[in-house]
């Protein structure tokens, strides 16, 4: 949300001598051309999933723009905001499972993975669970890949399974497909206080991780600076880490 807020404040800044009226004509612009149809979001809960369209539709709507537009013209592209009732981490080369009665649910899965397969993205954001032990997503793909950050590991308290560690997992090859781009998410920080015990070993927690520090990583190509911070949320506190990332390739 805030990404729109942004960008309706830079057109606010560019256009605000031309008069609100064509700022409103920019954002609705913008927002038909670009915002419906380039913001993608997945999420597995249903109450958030709603929550997240509800507040969505009503922050543009009080930016200026009429949902209205979206009949007016013949591009079914931008009806809605593309934020899908769907699991991240699930096999983007399996066709979802349908339900009985529930034709919906399997749309909005197959629409994500279609987005996960097929459409190029540039920035990845997300606050993945965390604390699991990754007893949630057991599926065989995000498995399998998991199995790189693995390999000649002989560390045995960090807990690779962990499923904030897969949402990282599935970032990184999203972005490989794309070939560049942002990363940036709010993890826990079990993983970082491992890499202090194998900095006067130089042995490697990934084999994707050619340096380790504490406050920067290499990861391949992609330059990661993580800042420890206290979150507190309702009166619970856990020590996070928030990782901001430029992915490129090769």
């Amino acid at each position: 949300m805030s990404a729109i807020q942004e960008i309706h404040g830079n057109i606010k800044k560019e256009s605000s001598s031309l008069g609100d009226e064509m700022v409103a004509r920019e954002f609705n612009r913008i927002v038909l051309s670009h915002i419906l149809k380039h913001f993608y979001g997945f999420e597995l809960l249903i109450a958030p999933y709603a929550i997240a369209h509800l507040k969505l539709t009503l922050e543009v709507e009080r930016l200026g723009f009429d949902f209205v537009n979206t009949k007016d013209d013949a591009d079914k592209d931008n009806d809605r905001f593309k934020v899908y009732l769907a699991n991240t981490l699930d096999d983007p080369n399996k066709p979802p499972a349908k339900l009985f009665g529930f034709d919906s649910i399997p749309q909005e899965s197959e629409s994500a993975r279609e987005v996960k397969k097929n459409v190029p993205i540039l920035a990845i954001v997300g606050n993945p669970p965390y604390s699991n032990f990754g007893r949630m997503n057991r599926g065989e793909w995000i498995l399998n890949l998991l199995k790189d950050y693995k390999k000649g590991l002989k560390e045995r308290k960090i807990n690779i399974d962990d499923d904030f560690i897969k949402f990282i997992r599935f970032a990184q090859w999203k972005l490989e497909q794309t070939g560049q781009g942002i990363f940036a998410m709010i993890t826990s920080n079990t993983f970082i206080d491992g890499f202090s015990r194998f900095l006067d070993q130089e042995v490697p927690f990934l084999p994707h991780f050619r340096r380790i520090a504490r406050r920067l990583i290499l990861v391949s190509h992609m330059i990661q600076k993580c800042h420890l911070i206290r979150l507190t949320v309702r009166s619970i506190a856990e020590k996070v880490l928030v990782c901001y990332s430029l992915f490129r390739a090769g």
